[in-house]
């Protein structure tokens, strides 16, 4: 547990990988936190990564990192398979845990997840980085104060060409590979975000060999008439963008993932860019903040980015395989 004391978490990563990284690139400039130790796979990637950051204690076995006494909380940065895994044998030993998204794999997974926090009293928390940064609340205010009206539509797109490697991360089922779960989660996350729950969506989906998704296309329905537009790819260029469409104007987030840029027009006005990312980091610091203040606020969920948000997009994207027919081996297990 943190000691209150020390006003200090101590934070381990399991995971070596870029998105790993990141995490550490952007941790000199949060407070209140610091980075004590590093899980991999292997002793060379602990190795490795120690030395590009500075990471006083290395380990292969997460089990042993959990119960060494050196870290308080635990960053998930595993592929997507494995984050589940992680996750509860951090809460199972009172290690508070941030996961990156997808938290899990399936609802069964982040509900077991979430009676594991309650059970241990320990802080749970999806990194879905998006919602908290500072291009993200900005549109949430513009919206909220009616500078575009009644929000009537949403597109979204994302897409880029992976590499064409079956044993790559994107691509492999057994990964958990895929466009929804890599980058459609964040369509979704858009559509929960603005437009909330619709009353039925039309969806299809291109399947590589591998079995995983590669070209996703939702249009999503709602009672009142709005309509969320969300498109995602692995297999080609897509604009990386949200454009959120009002009665009275638009709002576009560029990147939607880190809300780098936000533009506004409408009417007879020119369209202008109205917020632009200047801080330093890569943008990760704001959830990362978010999750330690929580932790050291004793608090087990985060008041912003709550369980029910991720159950949401888990139960979503659970539908959407379904109609698709993409199975992970776990989903075939169980």
């Amino acid at each position: 547990m943190t000691d209150a004391r020390q006003n200090l978490v101590r934070w381990g990563v399991v995971g070596s990988s870029g998105i790993a990284g990141a995490f550490m690139g952007d941790l000199p400039f949060t407070e209140r936190m610091t980075v004590t130790a590093i899980c991999s796979r292997t002793k060379a990637g602990a190795a490795t990564f120690a030395a590009r950051y500075g990471t006083p204690q290395q380990f292969t076995d997460l089990g042993e990192m959990l119960h060494s006494g050196a870290i308080d909380a635990l960053y998930i940065a595993t592929p997507h398979s494995m984050h589940a895994a992680a996750a509860a044998q951090a809460l199972r030993a009172g290690i508070a845990v941030l996961v990156e998204k997808p938290a899990a794999i399936t609802v069964a997974q982040w509900q077991q997840l979430t009676l594991l926090a309650q059970q241990h009293n320990t802080f749970l928390m999806e990194a879905l980085w998006t919602d908290f940064l500072p291009g993200t609340e900005r549109v949430r205010q513009l919206v909220a104060g009616g500078a575009i009206g009644q929000l009537r539509s949403l597109h979204v797109s994302f897409g880029f060409n992976a590499p064409d490697d079956p044993n790559g991360r994107l691509l492999n089922l057994a990964l958990a590979g895929g466009a929804l779960l890599d980058i459609g989660i964040y369509g979704l996350y858009h559509a929960w975000r603005w437009m909330g729950e619709p009353e039925r969506w039309e969806s299809r989906a291109e399947l590589a060999t591998t079995g995983v998704d590669v070209h996703d296309q939702l249009t999503l329905h709602y009672a009142d008439g709005r309509c969320a537009y969300l498109h995602f790819a692995l297999d080609r260029e897509l604009p990386h963008e949200a454009t959120l469409h009002g009665d009275k104007g638009w709002l576009r987030l560029s990147t939607l993932c880190d809300a780098r840029q936000v533009s506004h027009g409408g009417g007879h006005n020119p369209s202008e860019i109205i917020y632009q990312r200047t801080e330093p980091g890569g943008g990760f610091v704001h959830e990362m903040q978010h999750a330690t203040d929580c932790i050291l606020a004793g608090q087990i969920e985060s008041p912003q980015w709550r369980w029910v948000d991720t159950l949401r997009l888990q139960t979503w994207m659970a539908q959407l395989r379904r109609e698709w027919g993409v199975k992970f081996p776990i989903e075939a297990e169980s």
